[in-house]
Formats: C-alpha cells, structure tokens, sequence
C-alpha cells in the first residue's frame, strides 16, 4: 500500500504535517507542532503513570545542522 493512502490517526497526521508536508513551512509547521503538543500534554497529565513524570527525552533527528521537529515538540512539552 501506498503510504499517500494510509488512514492516519489525528496525532499521526499531526506528526506528518510537522515533519514532512510543512519542513519548509515554519508557520504551518509550528501550527502542528502547538496541536501535538497540546494533544500530548494532555495525554500525559491525564496518564497515572506518565503523570508524575520528571524527565521528557527526544530522539534526535539526523541532520546535524538543525533542531529536529521531535526535538522541538520534546522541548515544548517538557516546558509545559
């Protein structure tokens, strides 16, 4: 199956849009990363476990040069 195809779930259209359709698109870009980021502050207080946590790690993204989307999105929820 095409991946143009696949059925995405709204938190993995978010995480589409923020790192392949809008990479160059800093305002629409930023637009999903504020959404998915909201949707996983949510997830997490609301979480018995995930709520008492202390540490929010990313993976980093393979471009050396830049701060990776993820990274981004990591930032903004370990500040929330």
């Amino acid at each position: 199956m095409d991946a143009q195809e696949w059925l995405n779930t709204e938190m993995a259209e978010l995480v589409r849009q923020g790192k392949y359709l809008n990479q160059f698109n800093a305002r629409r870009q930023a637009d999903a990363g504020l959404k998915l980021v909201a949707r996983l502050c949510n997830a997490i207080r609301s979480h018995t476990g995930l709520g008492h946590a202390t540490i929010i790690l990313d993976v980093p993204g393979h471009d050396s040069e830049r701060v990776s989307f993820g990274s981004r999105v990591a930032s903004s929820v370990a500040r929330h």
